[in-house]
């Protein structure tokens, strides 16, 4: 297949893929897009796509038997304050709190970084819970930037682990804002912050800190 570049210009954001067994749902009128777990996202969506292998159905996807990722936007712009002040202990407990309630996980390990300099925290359920043993990989992952807050959601059946990980790793590694100007002066790409292994005990402590 191809190299292929897609722009969402409204939403401010586009991917360079690799399409080769890939296709792109945009939704809504796509019904693998509709299919996709829009309820595990924890902010607003004011537009998204979906990435799935190109056989996938939506009562695959539904199901979480294939592999996908949900890009999606709030289309709402962060005030400046929040940004220059960020607090990582309230958002990781803001966003990981429901996120641990809607996947019905007992842990999550976390993830923080900056990406161009904007915030970026990743939160995954990599353990099922013991009455789902079967209970896909799910990674949310945030971007936080002026304009918007992007959210990414990665569901990865146990079974199909490898190759799928890398490959759609690789679709969320061709992520670009557009204008390409709004991804700042801090070319450096990803700078660790912090990773953690948190409870539902652990999350209370950090929004009460």
């Amino acid at each position: 297949m191809a190299i292929v570049t897609y722009t969402h210009p409204s939403a401010g954001f586009g991917v360079t893929y690799d399409d080769a067994d890939v296709t792109l749902a945009e939704g809504p009128r796509d019904p693998r897009y509709l299919a996709a777990w829009h309820d595990r996202i924890t902010t607003r969506i004011a537009a998204g796509v979906l990435f799935c292998p190109s056989t996938s159905t939506p009562e695959q996807i539904a199901a979480g038997s294939v592999a996908s990722l949900l890009l999606t936007t709030d289309g709402s712009p962060l005030p400046s304050s929040t940004l220059s002040r960020w607090d990582w202990d309230e958002a990781t407990a803001r966003e990981a709190t429901p996120f641990m309630t809607l996947t019905g996980a007992g842990e999550i390990e976390t993830t923080a970084v900056y990406w161009r300099g904007f915030p970026v925290l990743q939160l995954a359920v990599t353990d099922p819970p013991e009455d789902r043993p079967a209970m896909p990989l799910q990674l949310l992952g945030a971007l936080y930037t002026p304009e918007q807050t992007y959210a990414s959601l990665l569901v990865v059946p146990r079974e199909h682990m490898d190759p799928w990980i890398a490959r759609l790793q690789e679709i969320m590694d061709g992520f670009f804002l557009v204008p390409i100007e709004r991804e700042g002066r801090a070319r450096t790409g990803h700078q660790h912050v912090r990773s953690l292994h948190l409870s539902r005990d652990d999350l209370e402590d950090l929004a009460t800190r």
